[in-house]
């Protein structure tokens, strides 16, 4: 008996391509790395804002002490006090213009200053308004809202600066 040749049954065809579960797990899977960019991009935009105010704190101290030097019997005049944006004004226009860019440029911006001689802090104005005659030291502390935005909660901020005159 010969043996009878008998061809191969051909196996499944292999199909090339995707099944629709898959394509709906990369569909899901990139929604949720879209999504968690979008949130990233939201907080970036409120840190970048919060950065901002503060970054703009140096400028404003800068800008005080050069106020400040122009006209050293500010420190013996009345300069003590808190301010806002809805504060008497400073008889000195220069002092003015830095507390209202303060109480303008930050969110619900307030400012206080403190002048006192170097008597640890005694409460005791400066005495004297001349350059080098006097050792005074001036406080001033800057307050601003930091505005709730997704992730960051709403809070009061606030940077003191201290100068030796």
């Amino acid at each position: 008996m010969t043996a009878m040749h008998i061809p191969a049954r051909p196996s499944r065809l292999r199909q090339a391509g995707f099944t629709l579960l898959s394509v709906l797990i990369a569909v899901l899977l990139m929604g949720i790395g879209l999504l968690a960019i979008a949130r990233t991009m939201v907080n970036i935009t409120a840190g970048v804002t919060q950065n901002q105010n503060v970054a703009s704190l140096a400028t404003l101290s800068n800008q005080f002490w050069g106020v400040v030097q122009g006209n050293r019997t500010l420190l013996t005049t009345g300069m003590t006090g808190s301010y806002t944006s809805t504060s008497a004004a400073v008889a000195y226009a220069p002092l003015q213009t830095w507390i209202s860019s303060v109480t303008n440029g930050l969110p619900s911006g307030t400012v206080q200053i403190q002048s006192f001689a170097p008597a640890a802090g005694s409460g005791t104005t400066c005495t004297a308004g001349t350059a080098g005659a006097m050792s005074c030291t001036v406080v001033v502390t800057i307050t601003w809202a930091q505005v709730a935005t997704t992730g960051i909660a709403a809070s009061t901020r606030t940077q003191t600066f201290y100068y030796e005159f």
